[in-house]
C-alpha cells in the first residue's frame, strides 16, 4: 500500500466485499443508453485512449453523461478481495456542470466505469475487442520501429457494450480519483467509480496488441482512509 500526497480519496483501491455497505440504488441510478452498434471514433497513440466521435450516453442518477473515451490498464488496477486480473478497461464520462462541486479549481466531475478482463484459452472474444486488436496490429506492422513519438489517430468503430459485463446491475460504488496523472503529475479527485465484479473472458491471441497499447502500468493501490464503499452486489 502506497501513501500519495495528492489527497485522501485516491484510486485505485482494494475493495473488501465484507466491508462494503449494501444499498438499494434507484432504478435510474445507472442506465445504459449506449446504442447497441459500432460507434465511430479514433484510437490516439499518444494517450492510448479510444475517443468516441459518435454519441454514447450513460444515465447517471437522473442525469445524462456522454461516454468520452475508454482506455486499458494492464494488469488491472482495482482489486476485489485482493484478486487482480489480466487487464482493466475504464469508461470515462465527464459529468454535466450541475454535478461539478469543485468550483474553486474548475475541475469537472467524472463517472468512470471499471470492467475486469481475464485471458482464457477457451474464451470467445467479443467482436469489437477483436476488431480493435487487429487494427492496432496493422498499425504496428505498418509503422515499423520508429523511436519518435507521434500522435497517430487511428479510425475504428467500437460497440461499447462489448467491453462491458453482461450483468451490469451488480457493482461497487465509491468516491476516488483518476488513476492517470495530469500534466502536473497529480491524480485529480472528484471521480465516482463504478466497479463491476463480473469478469469478461477473452482469448489470448485476440488481445495481445491491446495489452501493448495499455495506457500505462497499473497504479499502486491507495489507502481507503475514511471512505465508504457501497455495493449493489449480493453473494
Amino acid at each position: 500500500m502506497f501513501a500519495w500526497p495528492y489527497g485522501s480519496q485516491q484510486s485505485p483501491i482494494n475493495i473488501e466485499h465484507h466491508q462494503t455497505i449494501p444499498v438499494a440504488f434507484p432504478s435510474d441510478y445507472l442506465v445504459f443508453k449506449y446504442r447497441d452498434l459500432e460507434l465511430a471514433g479514433e484510437f490516439h497513440t499518444d494517450d492510448h485512449n479510444f475517443h468516441f466521435n459518435d454519441v454514447a450516453i450513460l444515465g447517471y442518477n437522473g442525469s445524462d453523461a456522454r461516454l468520452q473515451r475508454v482506455h486499458i490498464h494492464a494488469r488491472s488496477e482495482h482489486r476485489i478481495d485482493n484478486i487482480d486480473h489480466d487487464f482493466e478497461i475504464h469508461f470515462v464520462h465527464p459529468l454535466p456542470d450541475i454535478h461539478c462541486a469543485n468550483h474553486v479549481t474548475g475541475d469537472s466531475n467524472h463517472i468512470v466505469l471499471a470492467a475486469f478482463f481475464k485471458i482464457a484459452e477457451t474464451a470467445t472474444t467479443p467482436k469489437s475487442i477483436k476488431a480493435m486488436n487487429l487494427t492496432l496490429q496493422k498499425y504496428s506492422k505498418d509503422r515499423g520501429p520508429k523511436p519518435e513519438k507521434v500522435d497517430t489517430k487511428i479510425p475504428e468503430k467500437l460497440n461499447p457494450y462489448e467491453f462491458l459485463p453482461k450483468d451490469r446491475t451488480k457493482f461497487y460504488r465509491y468516491e476516488g480519483s483518476l488513476t492517470t496523472s495530469d500534466s502536473c503529475g497529480f491524480y485529480k479527485e472528484r471521480v465516482t467509480w463504478i466497479v463491476f465484479p463480473e469478469v469478461i473472458e477473452v482469448a489470448p491471441g485476440d488481445v495481445d496488441e491491446l495489452q501493448k497499447h495499455a495506457q500505462e502500468k497499473a497504479r499502486p493501490l491507495q489507502a481507503i482512509n475514511r471512505r465508504v464503499i457501497l455495493r449493489n452486489v449480493t453473494r
